[in-house]
């Protein structure tokens, strides 16, 4: 499993480093919805759940809730609904 770290900045606190992997939980801002993410490709993070999404990773803040492993039929999910490539 890649682990992708970014660092972004905030106007009032500085650098920020916000860990997302596979098994992260995050708050999606442009929707306002939390999400679990399935797998990391790039600068982009492909989420569980309907219907199958693909976003930003930009755009998700990680929420403090312990990093999951993967289930099989999480992985079957992912590689049928994303295909290869996601870490």
């Amino acid at each position: 499993m890649r682990l992708i770290t970014m660092s972004v900045r905030s106007s009032n606190r500085g650098k920020v480093e916000m860990n997302i992997q596979a098994g992260s939980s995050v708050y999606h801002k442009p929707t306002g919805e939390e999400w679990f993410i399935l797998g990391v490709s790039g600068d982009r993070v492909c989420v569980g759940g309907y219907p199958p999404t693909i976003a930003y990773i930009a755009d998700c803040e990680v929420l403090p809730e312990p990093i999951k492993e993967l289930s099989e039929s999480e992985l079957d999910y992912r590689r049928k609904e994303f295909g290869e490539g996601w870490q």
